[in-house]
């Protein structure tokens, strides 16, 4: 079993942690969702690369991208339906 690259980098925990308290914080002040959401997909999606480019599975970096993408999901409204 191999250990977890995004587990095992500090850089990584605080950048995935920052976007998402960026995207929450969005979701609580309507006013800057906008904002909050393009910051916030560009801290992932750097996180993401930098996680790759360290020799993370591309499963790992699937799973923190997924929880992303469904958290800011239900913050657009399509958690409603």
């Amino acid at each position: 079993m191999t250990d977890s690259v995004i587990l095992g980098s500090p850089l990584l925990i605080v950048l995935y942690a920052v976007a998402l308290a960026v995207c929450i914080i969005g979701i609580i002040w309507k006013k800057t969702s906008f904002i909050t959401l393009v910051f916030s997909a560009c801290l992932v999606v750097c996180a993401s690369a930098y996680a790759i480019i360290s020799g993370a599975a591309l499963s790992e970096v699937i799973v923190v991208v997924l929880v992303f993408l469904a958290v800011n999901l239900f913050s657009t409204g399509w958690g409603k339906l």
